[in-house]
């Protein structure tokens, strides 16, 4: 729903219905950085998840002092791969 959106039309209906479908497979595991915050849009569009892996949450887990951002965590946990890119 954000005024920027490329989706338009049936496309945004088309990519919910993808989305629903990949994300409550019940075989797939599902991770996300800052899962609550993604989880409430998706709950809004009827994708109810059920089980998360939140990758803001682990990295605090194995260390308080983790960085928040997404982009550094792989700085920190990928440095090495980042630099072949």
């Amino acid at each position: 729903d954000h005024p920027h959106s490329p989706f338009g039309g049936g496309e945004r209906e088309g990519t919910l219905s993808f989305l629903g479908k990949v994300l409550t497979n019940p075989k797939a595991t599902i991770i996300f950085q800052n899962a609550p915050f993604d989880r409430k849009f998706l709950k809004r569009e009827g994708i109810d998840l059920k089980e998360t892996w939140d990758t803001k949450i682990m990295a605090k887990l194995i260390r308080e002092d983790a960085p928040n951002s997404l982009k550094q965590l792989t700085k920190e946990y990928f440095a090495d791969e980042l630099m072949d890119l």
